[in-house]
């Protein structure tokens, strides 16, 4: 997010006084102030959060089992499937 991105919606939270001064510490240690230390964390790990629930991995030899599946012939049931007409259409 930009710096020059107008910033117009506000969250508020509730801390236990330990949980705000720890972060209030770890703010200081980067010399940020509350909302910027706090900001780029959320942002940080609501984007790790995301593309961990929407991204998979493969090992190597599994991606090249699924490589090597793409190109075989499509099996016979498949195709039989695909030629099926949709239950919803």
């Amino acid at each position: 997010m930009s710096s020059q991105t107008k910033k117009n919606t506000q969250m508020n939270l509730r801390l236990t006084d330990e949980q705000k001064s720890l972060i209030e510490r770890a703010a200081a240690l980067r010399d940020m102030s509350l909302t910027q230390w706090s900001v780029g964390n959320l942002v940080d790990s609501a984007r790790r959060d995301i593309e961990n629930a929407t991204t998979l991995r493969l090992s190597d030899e599994v991606f090249d089992a699924f490589l090597k599946a793409l190109d075989e012939p499509m099996p016979q049931a498949t195709r039989d499937l695909l030629d099926e007409e949709p239950i919803w259409a």
